[in-house]
């Protein structure tokens, strides 16, 4: 915090003298601004922070292109999975570099993110018209129908347009094209319909434990203080919750009914009684899950059955069968064997196998460094930092996409965005085949759209969680605000965050201060920061990651030097 007129000037003209040198940043720089600029895009364009019905739930893709004015929100426990994933890594990274107010954002965010699950637990009963119960049966989404209906849910639609992000020319999203509890626009009316019934599969639970072990890896044991949306504060176990969900998913998988725990059949069933279609087998994979149980286990979980045998070695085994991996069968047997560690006769031979999933699916960049942060695994063998390193650099600068296909596609060209950017096409990437990877004619069933981002962001903070090269100083970057108080009069009122360029000139020294961006903060203390008339002109511009430049280079096109400063104030940093 620069609390004193005299200390802002002198700031403003010492750091001048670097950012006057026009240093290119490193890559890991710009994939670092790239991170937050994505996290800034998710928060403004792709979820809603909060508890209420279909809160805390990132929806898959956004269109708002001529007529086409949608949202879907399809295997939205999938995302949330992810979702949860990105928030724990993302929380760890702050922490091992001390970032303390940045660490109380992100335990926010993630807070909501796990009631949102808690929420869906619930609604997997009450959807059937019975008392909700947190046992590890959920519902993949409660998002109705009119969950962004400017009428109905004014604060809803707001916050899904508030068009800071998206491409110039989209319009408003004010519709709920697909989501698996309002099906083509239409809500969920026959729950008979076990085809048609928002309920979990083994897919949704894979995804879901990822996440939960990320949690568990990242935090440590006993309770926390959470800042809630209202401003009180609640003590609450990370750890703890993320073993408590897992154990109470798998523990719904391995039973038909949690109140029959001598009857192991490996099932999902509806609350109902019925079986899950589809995705309601899971005896394939109850070796790997086993062992994941055991891992997670918490005897405080609603469903508690101990995990004393690892059954299904035999069927697991089977599974290798299955290489060249096809859809998602691939997808969950390397996310189970990288979360189990098991798959080969050891660690290693489990390595191996995963890294066979590169030659066809493209895969092994992500489920490798997830490996090693969960076990401990080494992977320098493989060579695969570098191989991460240039994934991430591909990542377009404005989000992941796919604007193939009609109206869509015209869109894209009309306003010169690649219609589908080299290998960030699929809408989670790491989840998907390589052929689908790199061009959206491949996948007729993939919403088109503007996606989410999450895979980038879980693929980044893993990188920085496992990669052995310097990186930068990992920090927040979305909430950095100039503070109208310390420019120009002409300006008060406006408030301009890190992804603004504001140009500086203090007209006394002649120091200019050019392109304050990411990395700073300013803030004005009342009476005491206002400035002189006339001693500082400003000009600022907001940040455009859709200019023609940024477009075709997927960087920010940045001029400064990257230059990182404390959360505070410190006379002795320069």
């Amino acid at each position: 915090m620069i609390k004193y007129c005299s200390l802002t000037f002198l700031f403003l003209c010492v750091v001048s003298g670097t950012v006057g040198q026009n240093l290119q940043p490193t890559d890991d720089q710009i994939n670092l601004q790239k991170y937050w600029y994505y996290r800034w895009r998710l928060q403004n364009d792709f979820v809603k922070v909060g508890e209420g019905v279909g809160h805390s739930l990132p929806i898959q893709s956004r269109k708002g292109i001529w007529w086409v004015n949608d949202i879907e929100v399809v295997d939205a426990t999938i995302y949330l999975g992810f979702y949860i994933g990105v928030l724990a890594t993302e929380y760890r990274l702050l922490l091992n570099n001390q970032r303390y107010e940045d660490v109380e954002k992100t335990k926010t965010e993630l807070y909501y993110a796990i009631k949102a699950y808690e929420r869906l637990d619930r609604f997997g009963e009450e959807m059937f018209g019975k008392e909700g119960v947190i046992n590890g049966y959920i519902a993949r989404d409660d998002i109705p129908c009119d969950f962004i209906d400017s009428l109905v849910n004014p604060d809803n639609y707001r916050h899904f347009n508030q068009n800071k992000t998206i491409a110039p020319g989209t319009g408003s999203v004010y519709k709920i094209q697909t989501s698996d509890y309002c099906f083509d626009g239409e809500p969920l009316k026959d729950l008979a319909d076990v085809k048609a019934t928002p309920e979990m599969s083994q897919d949704q639970v894979l995804w879901l434990l990822m996440g939960y072990m990320l949690v568990e890896k990242s935090f440590d044991q006993g309770m926390d203080s959470v800042a809630l949306q209202d401003g009180t504060r609640v003590k609450y176990d990370f750890h703890f919750q993320a073993r408590r969900h897992a154990t109470n998913m798998i523990n719904y998988c391995r039973y038909k009914y949690p109140e029959k725990p001598d009857k192991t059949k490996w099932r999902i069933f509806r609350p109902d009684g019925e079986k899950v279609f589809p995705g309601q087998n899971v005896f394939a994979f109850k070796y790997p899950l086993s062992h994941i149980g055991e891992m997670m286990y918490t005897e405080k979980a609603e469903n508690a059955q101990p995990f004393k045998k690892k059954p299904g070695r035999f069927q697991w085994g089977l599974t290798k069968i299955w290489i060249p991996y096809k859809n998602v069968n691939g997808q969950m047997i390397t996310i189970l064997a990288a979360m189990s560690g098991k798959w080969g006769k050891d660690v290693e031979k489990t390595v191996k196998r995963i890294e066979r999933t590169w030659e066809e699916s493209n895969w092994g960049n992500f489920y490798l460094p997830l490996m090693n942060y969960l076990h401990g695994v080494d992977i320098d063998a493989y060579e695969i930092e570098d191989k991460v390193h240039a994934d991430l650099n591909q990542a377009p600068v404005y989000g992941t996409h796919n604007m193939t296909n009609g109206i869509v596609e015209d869109f894209a060209k009309e306003n010169g965005i690649p219609v589908s950017p080299e290998g960030w096409t699929c809408h989670l990437k790491y989840s998907s085949a390589e052929k689908y990877q790199n061009s959206g004619y491949a996948d007729e069933n993939v919403y088109r759209g503007f996606y989410a981002g999450l895979d980038y962001m879980l693929m980044h903070n893993l990188y920085y969680l496992t990669a052995k090269r310097e990186l930068p100083e990992y920090q927040n970057l979305t909430d950095r605000i100039i503070d109208a108080t310390v420019i120009e009069k002409k300006d008060e009122g406006k408030v301009f965050n890190s992804f603004h360029t504001i140009e500086l000139k203090n007209s006394d020294s002649l120091c200019y201060f050019l392109h304050l961006r990411t990395g700073y903060e300013i803030r004005g203390e009342g009476a005491r920061m206002k400035m002189r008339e006339g001693m500082i002109e400003t000009r600022f511009r907001r940040f455009d990651p859709w200019k023609p430049g940024n477009i075709q280079s997927n960087s920010y096109d940045w001029h400064e030097e990257f230059k990182l400063k404390k959360h505070h104030w410190d006379a002795d940093y320069h």
